[in-house]
């Protein structure tokens, strides 16, 4: 990914490779060429002087520090640094649907080809040279990344695993091992803790953190470098994620929410305020540095929708302090998939109840800027079909809001949505939760069609909805029977024709 630089993580690179001369090729003999196969007079080569075991070991370790990093640079052409930039967080599980496919065919197919090439380097684990252990140990985290960008979770969880355990037991001897092997250590129980979340263990993925956070404390107790809270910053994130809903959807006001929801909202508002605290120093001491930046962000975002789930003052300066930061970095990096499309999310967290009259406006140019960033962003990568998903989603997101202030465009937003869901859908005709994505934008764009008195449009909408629904039933009867029922009894709902 171009920018920013993979949170942190540490890259310990090896000795310099020697230079050598090519095999069979000595000094010049008198008469100035060189005779193959024959020590020329003088002193001896470094290759006469090198040890036959420590020659093997620098070209093994010159071979796999160039192997992992040319690999790595094909891995960043059709990944982000971070997950997000992938696509895929706005259409997520906020209604209770399964996620969908974040990756093209294709691009998963190059993935499948590329974890063969990490799996063997990853194997150099074993080696006693320590520069070569630590690049065969960055090779398995990638084997942790390709797995669950594939939707491999059981098999990413153990590649993070196994990596966690060797960077735990890694020897650090001075101050910047130390750090280095925090960050590296912290970053494989990240992505562990993500993957339990994949799999839908919460609770292990937050003792992950957890513990990720421990080994990062340790460290910057010592030395707490911008790169160690920058890196605790991101962790508590995460950890937030790992705790349900988001933040703005976890109401804690009037008398039906009792002291689960106040517990949970005070657990989120006291990560929120460690992730801040660090975040800050981290600006202070590097006020640049990108990553930092893109984390407050989030942090202020987070924070505006802890303000709005309570009702307190503060939510609209916390969400133009996130905005501010992403503009900035947009500014300042503009071929940054992430940061645009974070900016996107951004805006697309809009209240759709109890929106005063004058805010009306302003949250409608919010909505239709993140759909102008998310449709930039599909059409410029179109191997992230997790991308064209947020389209819909926030094609969707705009149409309610337009709808419920009874604003003219909802139509035309609602079948953009559909129309890109299906573009989708014929893209990946055997996802499933692609199809049931469809389903609901579907059955909410024929509701709206019939409360506007268009019943035949309305028809239309909902006889293609069930038609699918049908079809899909056999595949997974559980999963599809609740919308397949949501189609019927719309259907049942339909006024009869006039004559």
């Amino acid at each position: 990914m171009p920018a920013p630089s993979g949170r942190g993580r540490a890259v310990v690179r090896g000795r310099r490779p020697a230079r050598g001369r090519r095999a069979g090729l000595v000094l010049a003999a008198p008469g100035g060429r060189a005779q193959p196969g024959r020590a020329g007079r003088g002193a001896p080569s470094r290759r006469d002087r090198e040890r036959p075991a420590e020659t093997q070991l620098r070209r093994a370790e010159a071979t796999t520090r160039i192997a992992v990093e040319a690999l790595d640079r094909v891995f960043g052409r059709f990944t982000s640094g971070r997950g997000a930039g992938s696509g895929g967080a706005l259409a997520g599980s906020d209604l209770g649907l399964p996620a969908q496919p974040i990756l093209s065919e294709d691009t998963a197919r190059l993935l499948e080809e590329l974890l063969p090439l990490y799996s063997s380097l990853s194997g150099q684990g074993e080696s006693a040279d320590p520069a070569l252990r630590r690049k065969a140990d960055q090779a398995l985290v990638q084997v942790g990344r390709i797995r669950s960008r594939l939707g491999q979770h059981e098999a990413a969880r153990q590649a993070y695993q196994e990596a966690a355990l060797r960077w735990a037991s890694a020897e650090a001897a001075t101050p910047d091992e130390v750090e280095a092997r925090a960050i590296a250590l912290a970053g494989a129980l990240d992505g562990l803790g993500q993957t339990l979340q994949s799999l839908g263990d919460a609770e292990a993925a937050q003792a992950t953190y957890e513990e990720a956070l421990g080994h990062l404390r340790a460290a910057s107790s010592k030395r707490a470098s911008v790169e160690l809270l920058r890196e605790q910053g991101a962790t508590m994130l995460l950890a937030l994620e790992s705790r349900g809903p988001r933040s703005d959807a976890l109401p804690v006001d009037g008398p039906e929410h009792g002291r689960e929801d106040q517990s949970a909202w005070q657990a989120r508002s006291d990560l929120l305020d460690a992730a801040f605290a660090d975040l800050e120093t981290a600006r202070d001491r590097d006020p640049d540095d990108p990553d930092t930046k893109f984390l407050l962000a989030r942090v202020h975002r987070e924070r505006a929708g802890l303000f709005a789930a309570a009702r307190r003052e503060g939510g609209r300066e916390e969400m133009a302090a996130a905005e501010g930061l992403l503009d900035e970095l947009v500014r300042d990096h503009p071929t940054a998939l992430e940061y645009r499309y974070e900016l996107a999310r951004t805006l697309c967290r809009v209240p759709h109840h109890r929106v005063p009259e004058d805010e009306r406006r302003r949250l409608e140019d919010q909505l239709e800027r993140a759909v102008d960033i998310l449709e930039d962003l599909s059409a410029e990568n179109p191997r992230e079909v997790g991308l064209a998903a947020d389209l819909a989603h926030a094609l969707h997101l705009y149409a309610g809001f337009l709808a419920d202030g009874d604003r003219p465009g909802a139509e035309g937003m609602h079948r953009r949505a559909v129309g890109v869901q299906s573009y989708l859908l014929e893209r990946m005709p055997d996802s499933l939760p692609t199809a049931l994505w469809l389903s609901v934008y579907r059955e909410q764009f024929g509701e709206y069609l019939l409360h506007g008195g268009k019943r035949d449009d309305a028809e239309r909408q909902i006889e293609a909805n069930l038609e699918m629904l049908e079809r899909l039933a056999a595949k997974d009867p559980e999963l599809v029977h609740p919308y397949l029922d949501r189609a019927r009894e719309a259907k049942e709902r339909l006024p009869p024709r006039r004559r």
